[in-house]
C-alpha cells in the first residue's frame, strides 16, 4: 500500500475530553482520480487497481488499533 511519508503528529484534547490527532504528511504529486472531492461520474479504473484496493483494505481491516472514530450525528 502506498502511503505518503509521515513528518509529524500533534495530539490535542478539548475541555470536554474529546481527543484529536493531526498528522502532517508529504505532498502527493500523483494524478488524482477526479479534480473535485465529490465524484460526478464513474471512474474508469483498471482491474488491477480494484484488486490492489481490495488487498489494501483487507490489510487495514486486519490491523489491530486502539483508535475510536467519533462522529457527531
Amino acid at each position: 500500500m502506498r502511503k505518503p511519508a509521515l513528518y509529524g503528529i500533534h495530539d490535542g484534547t478539548e475541555r470536554d475530553g474529546t481527543a484529536y490527532r493531526a498528522e502532517l504528511t508529504a505532498y502527493i504529486d500523483s494524478p488524482t482520480c477526479a479534480p473535485e472531492p465529490v465524484l460526478t461520474g464513474e471512474l474508469e479504473l483498471p482491474e488491477t487497481w480494484w484488486k490492489s484496493l481490495h488487498t489494501d483494505l483487507e490489510t487495514i481491516a486486519g490491523t489491530p488499533t486502539q483508535r475510536v472514530a467519533v462522529r457527531r450525528q
